[in-house]
């Protein structure tokens, strides 16, 4: 159950030992009454105890606001009650005392028993380590916006200045359009610099296999704009979030010092 901002106040300031003895004996009257509310403070307090040792302000601590609704999140989850159950199981088992139990049982359950804590303890560390996501690295190395301009390349007003425009404006089916067109009819000597508009238009558009064979496409003009290909094809996987191939195309920009990006392909690879 959601509440409004004034009952998290309150449930923060409660934690936090805030409330006047008067407002806090308020406060647990309204728990007794209301097992919901008194199970919202519950999960915050263990949410507390197992993210800090000194606490938070659930509510003004706005640069933390995601992270401790993520926590949030995963506390009031289906997954979260079947991880803790595994590690309740898991105790259980492994401290039993029966005279049955072998040493290899119990090693067993202990390694059953620690493999339910790591799955609980990965949400947590990955959440607060800071580590760059991948969607970040992409905002942070996409370089859409700095495609090469047909207009100050001083191609008169044609379908490639019109074709330009409608990436600007972000219509990226519409560049799909006039690009594919431009690319099957051979009407262009500019076939790179519209490749990569192309390119770019699908994965803007999450159509990352259709991408990949643009800029394969790219990548076979054989022309000084090739190597720019393994770029846009790490900036597709990026966005997706496959790692490995990422750095598949940075070790292959990283062969040769005079491809593209070279500098910045040995930075985000240092990043993963």
């Amino acid at each position: 159950m959601e509440y409004d901002e004034t009952v998290y106040r309150k449930i923060d300031a409660y934690i936090r030992g805030e409330l006047s003895e008067d407002d806090k004996n308020a406060f647990e009257e309204e728990m007794a009454a209301d097992i919901r509310l008194k199970k919202e403070v519950m999960m915050q307090l263990s949410v507390k105890d197992v993210a800090t040792d000194n606490g938070w302000n659930l509510i003004e601590k706005k640069e933390y606001k995601e992270e401790i609704d993520a926590v949030v999140s995963y506390r009031r989850s289906e997954v979260y009650e079947r991880d803790i159950q595994a590690v309740k199981q898991g105790g259980k088992r492994y401290f039993e005392k029966e005279e049955n139990q072998g040493r290899q049982k119990k090693k067993k359950y202990l390694y059953a028993l620690l493999g339910a804590v790591g799955v609980i303890i990965f949400f947590f560390v990955t959440l607060f380590t800071g580590e760059p996501q991948t969607s970040e690295l992409y905002a942070m190395y996409n370089e859409w916006d700095n495609l090469p301009s047909f207009v100050t390349q001083g191609t008169q007003k044609n379908i490639l200045i019109i074709g330009e425009q409608a990436f600007t404006e972000k219509e990226y089916e519409r560049v799909i359009a006039i690009f594919t067109d431009v690319v099957e009819t051979n009407k262009t000597d500019q076939l790179p610099y519209v490749l990569a508009y192309l390119g770019a238009s699908y994965l803007e558009l999450e159509a990352y296999e259709k991408a990949i064979t643009v800029f394969d496409q790219l990548l076979e003009t054989e022309t000084v704009e090739s190597s720019k290909a393994y770029w846009y094809k790490a900036m597709v996987y990026l966005r997706k979030g496959d790692v490995e191939n990422v750095k598949k195309q940075l070790h292959l920009i990283l062969n040769d010092p005079e491809n593209y990006n070279f500098d910045k392909a040995t930075q985000l690879l240092e990043e993963l």
